[in-house]
């Protein structure tokens, strides 16, 4: 094996690339709200309430940055140190996100429908449940639960960013944003990306005792 597909930088870029999608914008408006004052490119609730939401859009910028090297297998084993900082800032950022989000929900004006509101809500306690689950589990050295928890909040917090992936094809089909996309589309990439992670974690435990009996039967 190659030194290259050992680093997994297929699963790094492709985290870079689906946070990118969340993260991006999310810079933007932190330096909009910088500058101090209302902006007619953000929503008035943002330029009304900007703590809520510059928290929220920080958090995103941090998450993005540091979930990748959780999942760098290189930087697991070379720089132990570096990966264990970059998972506390991933939880503090994950913890961020779902604070500022709960806020925004209780106190900021619906911009969708309840569903939508029910779909964020699931989604900022699914991700302090996940990533709670995944620090107990290293605290306790189980690893391959570690890592699972880890896959499963992630994918709870980009269900943000797949929803792109659901948006597009459907612009293209009507030529316009449905009213009903703003309410179910959140709910669309949360719901995307949990089964897609459940089906890689179920794959693999599938596949590791057929590693295992192979490896026995050999040297019998």
């Amino acid at each position: 094996m190659s030194k290259l597909s050992k680093t997994n930088w297929i699963i790094v870029t492709g985290l870079l690339l689906l946070g990118a999608l969340l993260a991006l914008p999310a810079g933007f408006i932190v330096s909009l709200l910088i500058q101090g004052e209302p902006h007619d490119s953000l929503r008035p609730i943002y330029n009304a309430r900007p703590f809520s939401i510059g928290l929220h859009a920080v958090a995103g910028v941090v998450f993005w940055l540091a979930v990748p090297l959780q999942f760098s297998t290189w930087m697991r084993q070379n720089k132990p140190r570096l990966h264990k900082i970059s998972g506390r800032m991933t939880l503090l950022a994950a913890l961020g996100l779902s604070l500022s989000s709960f806020w925004m929900i209780i106190f900021n004006p619906f911009i969708a429908g309840w569903l939508h509101s029910a779909t964020l809500t699931i989604s900022g306690i699914g991700t302090i449940f996940a990533f709670s689950m995944a620090l107990w589990a290293v605290k306790n050295r189980k690893i391959p639960q570690h890592r699972a928890w880890v896959m499963r909040g992630v994918a709870i917090v980009y269900g943000g960013s797949t929803t792109a992936f659901v948006a597009i094809p459907v612009y293209l089909a009507f030529g316009e944003f449905p009213a009903w996309m703003a309410e179910v589309n959140r709910l669309i990439g949360l719901l995307v990306n949990v089964i897609f992670v459940e089906w890689l974690l179920r794959r693999k435990k599938r596949t590791q005792p057929r590693a295992r009996k192979g490896i026995y039967s050999g040297t019998r």
